[in-house]
């Protein structure tokens, strides 16, 4: 039957998409967990990577890239430096974050112009040079 079963005719402006949580389980390539162990794997070869490169820290921010490294597809930032432990900011539901990520710092953040503070609070220092803080 495929998706077509579950699209209803347009409503207002736009489509409306009726499926139950089953179907998005099946489609949805978040919904499989990622091992810590993978997790660990991947934010190692990254350090390694950053050290090679002179990189003090990484900032992500694009959804399918803290997948990758964390393991969560939670509303969040992931911050790895090369010289500390990595740190989840997750702007949504913590519990369900820290159940799905390899990630072992995982922190509540309600604005992504809070987590230079949050960082430079855990850490002591911001990496590299970041004016005005």
């Amino acid at each position: 039957m495929g998706i077509r079963k579950y699209i209803q005719k347009p409503v207002s402006q736009g489509i409306c998409f009726r499926a139950s949580a089953k179907f998005f389980m099946k489609s949805n390539p978040f919904s499989k967990s990622v091992p810590s162990s993978e997790i660990q794997n991947r934010i190692h070869a990254l350090k390694t990577r950053m050290e090679k490169a002179g990189t003090d820290a990484v900032f992500l921010t694009h959804k399918p890239d803290i997948y990758y490294f964390s393991g969560t597809a939670q509303d969040a930032y992931l911050y790895v430096p090369v010289d500390y432990d990595p740190l989840l900011f997750v702007k949504r539901y913590l519990p369900r974050a820290e159940a799905e990520t390899g990630i072992g710092h995982v922190v509540p953040v309600s604005s992504i112009t809070r987590i230079p503070f949050q960082i430079q609070s855990l850490h002591g220092r911001l990496p590299g040079h970041w004016p005005g803080i």
